[in-house]
Order: structure tokens, then sequence, then C-alpha cells
């Protein structure tokens, strides 16, 4: 099935797979999901219903969370807060948290993975058209 981006008024600046740097031309960078860019703070919402495995902070990102939905993972990372608890049961499209534009910043990224088990899945491939 498809579903909807895990916020409202993003746009998917950041692609899945390896590209080179923008600015360090001979650098590859590779993207095991998609950066969404907002340009106001946002709602977070699941993509599915599913189960919160894991919250955690990443170094200059932020808080992060993993929700398992069957044999497929999604991973939402630089949210500002979380409005779930681990092991809690979600329903689709149910708000987990916000992200917020840091002070001085014009844009804030929303960082989304999707994951069958232990391999990463192209999440633009996965989204409704909106």
């Amino acid at each position: 099935g498809k579903f909807k981006l895990p916020v409202n008024n993003g746009i998917i600046t950041g692609n899945y797979g390896e590209s080179f740097h923008p600015i360090l031309k001979e650098v590859k960078i590779k993207n095991n999901g998609v950066d969404i860019t907002l340009s106001q703070k946002s709602d977070v919402y699941t993509i599915f219903k599913g189960e919160v495995r894991k919250i955690f902070r990443i170094p200059g990102s932020n808080l992060a969370i993993i929700i398992r939905h069957g044999k497929y993972l999604s991973v939402y990372s630089n949210l500002s807060v979380i409005n779930v608890n681990v092991g809690q049961e979600l329903n689709s499209y149910q708000k987990i948290g916000e992200i917020n534009l840091q002070k001085g910043e014009e844009t804030a990224i929303l960082h989304f993975e999707l994951w069958n088990e232990t391999k990463t899945e192209d999440p633009a491939k996965w989204f409704k058209s909106n």
C-alpha cells in the first residue's frame, strides 16, 4: 500500500541512496531514507499502525523514534518533542511528536527511513502523490 508523508506541508529535499556531496563533489553520501524539509513547526505522524519499539537521542539530530509495522520498521529522527512511549500501540497517522525550527533557523528537516527488517527501502516509492 501507499501512505502519506509523516508531516503536513513538507517537501522531500534529500533523496534515498547514494549521491555526491553538494559542495565536496568527490565525496559520496549515502542516505538510508529521505529528508523532508519544513518551513514551520509541524506535528509528526506515524505512517501506519504499529508499536513504538525505541525512543532515543541522536547527537546533533535531537530525538528519534522507531515504530514496528509487522516486518517493516519506520524511523523518524530530528524530532523536538515525542508524545508516545515505548511499547505503545499506535493507529495509522497518529501524532507521535513534533519537529520545530531551531532558533535562527528558517527550516527544519525530518529524516525518515523505512526498513524491511534489516534492508532499507526507498520511502519515496511508498508515498502517495499529494
